[in-house]
């Protein structure tokens, strides 16, 4: 399970401090374009970071330049979270972080991985406003409540 709905981002602050923590308003990034630049600024992403999906999933499956143990994601006011866009925009951005999650917890994912990336967990917690489960469902995600 890599989704998880919480009350507060505070349940999520106070895990742990090792884990880079990357906080999301949904507010600010209400299309697609929007979340590209925000979440390479908050992941310090290199200069040569090219903005669209296949350079975020490359960016996100890498987080060399960052010292952390685990990488957490938390979105926050997931209504206004790319509702300028298309439905399906959304859903295939959440299924791409949920792989890139899937892919964190599994390394080696082919031989000789374990030698340049460590095996690490990378979660995204969303503020539940009550509505977050039914449109993880639609993107065929599954969520489970974070309790702390």
């Amino acid at each position: 399970m890599n989704y998880y709905l919480i009350k507060n981002k505070e349940s999520v602050l106070k895990k742990n401090n090792a884990t880079y923590l990357a906080i999301l308003d949904g507010e600010r990034v209400k299309v697609a374009a929007q979340f590209l630049k925000e979440i390479g600024g908050i992941f310090k992403f290199p200069d040569y970071y090219g903005e669209n999906m296949n350079a975020l999933n490359e960016m996100l499956n890498d987080l060399d330049w960052l010292e952390s143990d685990d990488y957490s994601i938390v979105i926050e006011n997931f209504n206004a979270f790319l509702s300028e866009g298309k439905d399906e925009e959304k859903y295939d951005l959440l299924r791409m972080l949920n792989s890139t999650a899937d892919e964190w917890k599994s390394v080696p994912n082919f031989d000789g991985e374990e030698n340049f990336r460590e095996k690490k967990e990378f979660n995204i917690y969303i503020i539940d406003d009550g509505l977050v489960e039914e449109e993880l469902k639609k993107a065929n995600i599954q969520c489970s409540v974070f309790n702390n």
